[in-house]
């Protein structure tokens, strides 16, 4: 199986396709797409988190800024540094427990005041910012921190916020750098804020931030990600909703009691961050809750903290798991799928269920599993799965269509050298009956030869039973090669169907009646008087099924059955109904191992080959004949394979062969009342009709031959035999010909040999 899973290109290009996802998560390298999708589930969070998780602490944290307002006040630009001592030390008066300060102070002061400020960091507890730097392979460098008698003052972290992408500024992780927090104030700002709110000096074991009793997890980078607060809709910065403009501690010593107890309600017991949040100052970042100044984002970094990081990275198995999981779901369902379409549907409820699946762990859980990498390995996963699955089914296709036009090109030879052979053999039978009615006729006429020893009377009627008997097989084939040439067509016309049942029946009884046999036909009472199908092709149908019936049973009775059903949905007019006919023998009936080559050409049973009669054709014919009237000719015999005793018993009378086969036709006649005589038929002639001459004198006038010959003709039912018997009549005795030939048409033959006996006349 491995081997096989090798040999796809495709799953293995998924598999680099899963390792990289891994790798490329692992190093950041789509890190601005990840961004969005930690702004997507952020707003996710913002409405549907509870709002306890995501609320602002407004009674720990709060926000004086030095804005645009301030500045338009203040009337001078910038803020003196003996104004902000001043306002440190009100905002410490009114009991800030720290107070952080978001400006950058690594210059000497132009206007010498710098002993103010230092002294009212001295009297505060105060953070002030430095920064890390680092060269342009991002390696640390040093730390600038502010200028000496201001560090000298009071603590101080670095304000480097962690942005993922390279190529554009997106804060939204806080990274400590453990190289970093092995020199004096390498923490960052709100870190140092927030430990020095607790008390409490913080500490790094592994990839853990120890902060008194909060531990804190961190990532392989050593980030934790900000938890941004939801605000209110009418806020759009947090410095508005958490804010207080500077200015408001400029001027304390004109305020009264009241104003300043409000006031202290603002910074009392809390940490309070001092940051500008002016335009010119350039100091605003993006962020998953878009724009953000420098303060704001300290105050949301301190927040986090003090609420124990809730949103944390997923474990690196949890992450391989889960990715691991997806790239199978698509590659499965991929595989499964061949409709393009239901392809891409399920492509995108995959991706719909991932980005669900991280939303609400995101949501509820805090966790933050990768959604960027994986959705855009997951993208060309199906991409690849889909263009190979497409390559396939395209190969696959193209054999289809090569296989299915090499079938085709093999099926038009075969039906082109069918039609050879049937156009050969059709041209051959009429090519060699030609000779073969010669032979057959100068035989006759040595037979009427008196003076022909009887030696060669006998081989004489040799030569004319053969002859006819492969007159009668080349006829056979002729058939045979007209319906698989596609040359045989039906001639369909209105006929009285009981009438051609009993001309059938008029042409075999005697030969039953030779046999000691019962030939019994019953009609259904819903058969139609008058139907318009192929007569000719439905009596022949009838005769060599009957014929081969009579032939094979050596006692009892032939049943033929015919009974119809209109077909429903039929039209009122003419209604279409489907005649089912029934041919039943008392005979041996049929092995089942010669079943199967029944209806094989030039095939005999054991039983046809003991009575050393017929072609095997007939029941060939009859099938090809049958499918060609929109039926199918099927057989029912007790030894058949697949018919218990219970179905041969309900089909069969005596335990023979039940030949069965329907043909829908037109019923152009219902009911009697209706009936029109058949215009080809003739009347029943009177002993007026016949000739005038004595009986017995036009008999022993006939050749002696003639009732004997026509006779074993009708019994062998060779129509073309009888018609040239009696056709040799019309030169001498013109009105019994023109009788007798329409007794023939009409296929009553027991009339014919009645007459030429004599008995009729």
């Amino acid at each position: 199986m491995l081997q096989n899973m090798l040999k796809r290109y495709d799953i293995l290009l998924v598999l680099l396709l899963f390792l990289f996802s891994v790798s490329a998560e692992y190093h950041e390298l789509f890190s601005l797409l990840e961004n969005q999708t930690i702004a997507f589930r952020h707003s996710i969070r913002s409405v549907f988190g509870k709002p306890e998780d995501t609320r602002f602490p407004l009674d720990r944290i709060s926000l004086i800024s030095i804005d645009d307002r301030f500045f338009d006040a203040y009337g001078k630009y910038p803020l003196r540094r003996s104004d902000l001592a001043k306002i440190i030390r009100n905002v410490h008066g009114l009991g800030a427990k720290v107070i952080c300060i978001d400006l950058l102070l690594d210059l000497p002061d132009a206007f010498g005041e710098d002993d103010l400020l230092a002294e009212a960091l001295r009297e505060s507890s105060a953070v002030l910012a430095s920064r890390a730097m680092f060269d342009s392979k991002n390696r640390f460098q040093t730390i600038r921190y502010p200028f000496s008698l201001l560090k000298e003052s009071a603590r101080s972290g670095y304000i480097n916020l962690t942005s993922p992408s390279a190529s554009l500024t997106f804060l939204n992780r806080l990274r400590i750098r453990p190289e970093i927090t092995q020199l004096e104030d390498g923490w960052p700002i709100a870190v140092q804020a927030v430990s020095a709110y607790l008390n409490v000096r913080p500490a790094l074991k592994g990839r853990k931030l120890i902060l008194g009793e909060q531990v804190l997890p961190l990532d392989h980078f050593y980030d934790i990600y900000i938890d941004f607060s939801s605000l209110p809709g009418e806020y759009q910065f947090l410095s508005r909703y958490a804010g207080i403009p500077a200015s408001e501690f400029l001027h304390m010593s004109e305020y009264d009691p009241l104003e300043t107890a409000e006031l202290q309600i603002w910074v009392k017991d809390k940490i309070v961050i001092i940051g500008d949040t002016t335009a010119v100052s350039h100091d605003w970042f993006d962020t998953p809750v878009g724009m953000a100044y420098g303060a704001e984002i300290i105050a949301e970094t301190a927040s986090t903290l003090l609420r124990g990081a809730p949103l944390r990275p997923a474990g690196f198995w949890a992450e391989i798991f889960m990715s691991f999981l997806f790239f199978c779901l698509i590659l499965i369902w991929t595989s499964k799928i061949r409709s393009l379409p239901m392809q891409l549907s399920g492509a995108f409820l995959l991706f719909f269920l991932y980005t669900g699946f991280c939303c609400t762990v995101y949501l509820y859980r805090g966790t933050v599993f990768s959604m960027g990498y994986n959705l855009i390995c997951g993208i060309c996963a199906y991409m690849v799965l889909s263009f190979f699955a497409y390559s396939k089914e395209k190969a696959r296709s193209r054999s289809r269509r090569q296989e299915k036009e090499q079938e085709e090109r093999k099926r038009q030879a075969a039906e082109a050298a069918n039609r050879a052979k049937s156009i050969f053999l059709a041209n051959m039978s009429h090519e060699l009956r030609t000779p073969l009615h010669a032979i057959l006729g100068f035989t006759q006429l040595m037979e009427k030869n008196p003076n022909l020893p009887s030696e060669h009377l006998e081989h004489t009627a040799i030569i004319i039973n053969s002859g006819e008997h492969l007159l009668s097989l080349i006829n056979q084939i002729l058939d045979l090669s007209k319906v698989e040439s596609g040359r045989m067509i039906l001639c369909k016309t209105d006929f009285d169907l009981r009438e051609l049942m009993r001309e059938v029946e008029n042409m075999l009884r005697i030969k039953a009646q030779q046999k000691g046999l019962h030939l019994h036909f019953e009609t259904g009472e819903t058969l139609p008087f008058q139907i318009r199908t192929d007569r000719t092709r439905l009596r022949q149908i009838l005769i060599n099924l009957l014929d081969n019936a009579i032939k094979f049973s050596e006692k009892g009775s032939v049943w033929v059955r015919a009974a119809a059903e209109i077909l429903p949905d039929a039209a009122e007019e003419n209604p279409e109904c489907l005649i089912r006919f029934e041919v039943e023998d008392s005979g041996p009936g049929i092995a089942p191992e010669e079943r199967e080559i029944l209806f094989n050409a030039f095939v005999q049973t054991e039983t046809g080959r003991k009575q050393e009669e017929g072609t095997g054709l007939g029941l060939v014919i009859c099938r090809q004949f049958v499918r060609l009237m929109g039926g199918e000719l099927t057989l029912i015999s007790p030894s058949c394979p697949g018919v218990t005793q219970k179905d041969a018993s309900e089909n069969t009378r005596a335990g023979g062969s039940l030949f069965v086969f329907s043909i829908p036709a037109a019923c152009t006649l219902l009911s009697p009342e209706k009936h029109i005589p058949n215009p080809e038929q003739t009347e029943i002639l009177s002993d007026t009709e016949l000739p005038r001459e004595n009986p017995q004198e036009i008999k022993t006038s006939l050749p002696p031959e003639l009732p004997e010959d026509l006779e074993q003709a009708i019994h062998d039912l060779d129509d073309d035999r009888i018609a040239r018997l009696i056709g040799n009549l019309e030169p001498e005795y013109p009105k019994l010909h023109e009788i007798l030939s329409d007794l023939a048409r009409q296929y009553r033959y027991g009339e014919i040999l009645r007459i030429i006996s004599g008995e009729k006349m």
